[in-house]
């Protein structure tokens, strides 16, 4: 079961329907034309995009809100998230632990909950007595194809990596062609953790290690809070543990950190 799974058999239980919109938030129009047609009490976001404080406007203006994303002091809605930093943290610690030097980070830095992550890549690397390194850093827009292209043209320009992180596992899966295609071998000269663990990730070649956000728990803690905010009852922003999952695109077959 996926977030919005969870989501809407928690909704259900507490007698409450779910109204699904793709809903553009920097449009101001159709955000209030969407809540001027929907008679809806309170509502769930599903990420913060690349402007979070673009949902303090939404959260001021219509009422009880929860967003499924990272923590940041300047929000004044909830959030409900996985543990980000902790989470990249621990990737990375694997990576090292597996004996890699040059491990590289790739994702979209506009991306609120992928800046967290970047700041566990950030953190493993300190206390692995790694040198965090420009080159290593590759800034993405996000979009697949430029994800490829970005990977693909460094390496075939020099760039030497034997381990690699990204903020989700689309990335991850993108890098490893781009990888195959310079005629490098997954996992043997470079390991490769994502983060999601979506569906296809087991299945994918070579199995993706990655970490596993528990969106069924997440979903059940969003309609929690959103339900305690329509009766006005207090509630915090709450942070949920992930967990690695190993499989053979980091080279080995189980968690070698203490």
């Amino acid at each position: 079961m996926g977030l919005l799974g969870s989501i809407g058999d928690t909704l259900n239980a507490h007698g409450y329907n779910m109204v699904l919109s793709q809903l553009p938030l920097w449009s101001d129009r159709a955000v209030k034309q969407f809540f001027e047609m929907n008679q809806v009490q309170g509502f769930i976001i599903i990420g913060q995009a690349v402007d979070p404080i673009k949902l303090n406007e939404v959260a001021k203006a219509y009422g009880p809100m929860v967003v499924w994303g990272s923590h940041h002091e300047e929000q004044n809605y909830l959030t409900v998230g996985s543990d980000n930093f902790s989470a990249a943290e621990t990737a990375v610690r694997h990576l090292i632990s597996l004996g890699r030097k040059q491990i590289a980070f790739l994702g979209d830095l506009r991306m609120p909950e992928a800046l967290d992550r970047f700041e566990g890549y950030k953190s493993a690397l300190k206390a692995g007595g790694l040198q965090l390194k420009d080159d290593l850093v590759i800034r993405t827009s996000g979009d697949r194809v430029q994800t490829y292209t970005e990977l693909f043209h460094r390496l075939q320009a020099g760039l030497k990596i034997d381990g690699l992180f990204t903020p989700n596992d689309i990335a991850a899966m993108n890098s490893i062609r781009a990888l195959l295609d310079c005629g490098r071998s997954v996992p043997e000269d470079v390991s490769v953790v994502g983060f999601d663990d979506i569906d296809g990730a087991e299945y994918f070649i070579p199995p993706l290690t990655t970490i596993r956000q528990d969106v069924v728990e997440g979903g059940n803690v969003l309609v929690e809070k959103v339900v305690r905010l329509i009766a006005d009852e207090d509630t915090q922003s709450e942070i949920i543990p992930a967990e690695l999952i190993i499989r053979k695109s980091c080279g080995a077959s189980r968690n070698i950190i203490q």
